[in-house]
């Protein structure tokens, strides 16, 4: 039995004096700190969101009420870039970049179906916008760069530049200009597979890679699209010449969508070659 009339009244001072209760409080403690930041944070979180979904909603309205202010978007990235030298590290062009992006809706198109008639329309719209040649602003950013000549063009192998198609491989040479063609290849009955319509370019039969790409463009040829890089660049290498040498190259590629990424396409090289600028 307990002797009640011996224990302490339950005083503030000696109900936390005691080891277990103590115990218990620091552990409330604890336990209360870290749920309220939590809270907090939580809270800051889904206010940003909300935030931050009335600001993308209010630009969407602009494009609505005034389109003008995206062409202006547009023309402040453009500007901005252009007076970076095409670095798109500067942090004027990235402000532009988020300014103009807040305008895009990635939604913008899709239904949310995931049926075959619904990736079919979505894929038919990514090649019609896809469709036409395509010239890189930004200075190129590819793997591997050695550094900037003099006039600050990016330098490159010969093998870097050209994925490994064009030789020799350690030429160095610099950029000065980047196109991209994308195009619709004329489309004829294939010769090795009768009945078949396949994709033919400079009257040659389209060579390609075993596996996936190949099942997908036999089910439907008439999705593929030329793919090239058109580069202009100079020969700066004293193994090879001794003096500097202007040239073009063309890395051909082609291009199909990805049916299991509506937003991606599936690309592949077959070849490339290089000439004399004059």
């Amino acid at each position: 039995k307990i002797n009640k009339s011996a224990l302490p009244a339950p005083t503030m001072g000696n109900l936390f004096s005691s080891p277990s209760l103590s115990a218990v409080a620091a552990a409330a403690a604890s336990l209360f700190v870290p749920a309220a930041i939590a809270l907090l944070i939580f809270r800051r979180t889904k206010a940003l969101r909300s935030a931050n979904r009335d600001k993308a909603v209010q630009k969407r309205e602009r494009i609505v009420l005034a389109p003008e202010a995206t062409t202006q978007a547009k023309e402040t990235f453009l500007t901005e870039l252009i007076l970076a030298n095409g670095d798109t590290e500067n942090h004027k062009v990235q402000v532009a970049y988020e300014d103009l992006s807040a305008f895009y809706d990635v939604d913008a198109g899709s239904s949310g179906s995931d049926d075959g008639q619904t990736r079919d329309s979505s894929s038919d719209t990514m090649l019609q916008s896809l469709e036409g040649t395509w010239r890189q602003l930004s200075m190129p950013t590819f793997p591997g760069c050695l550094g900037n000549n003099a006039a600050g063009d990016r330098q490159y192998t010969m093998g870097r530049m050209s994925f490994g198609v064009l030789k020799p491989s350690d030429m160095v040479v610099s950029i000065q200009d980047v196109n991209n063609p994308v195009y619709a290849p004329l489309f004829r009955k294939s010769a090795l597979s009768p009945g078949a319509l396949v994709p033919f370019i400079d009257g040659k039969e389209v060579r390609l890679p075993e596996g996936r790409i190949k099942t997908l463009v036999r089910e439907d040829p008439t999705k593929v699209r030329v793919y090239t890089f058109l580069v202009s660049f100079t020969i700066e290498d004293d193994r090879y010449c001794n003096r500097p040498i202007e040239g073009f190259m063309e890395n051909r590629g082609y291009t199909l969508p990805d049916p299991d990424h509506t937003q991606r396409m599936l690309v592949w090289f077959t070849g490339g070659r290089f000439w004399p600028r004059y």
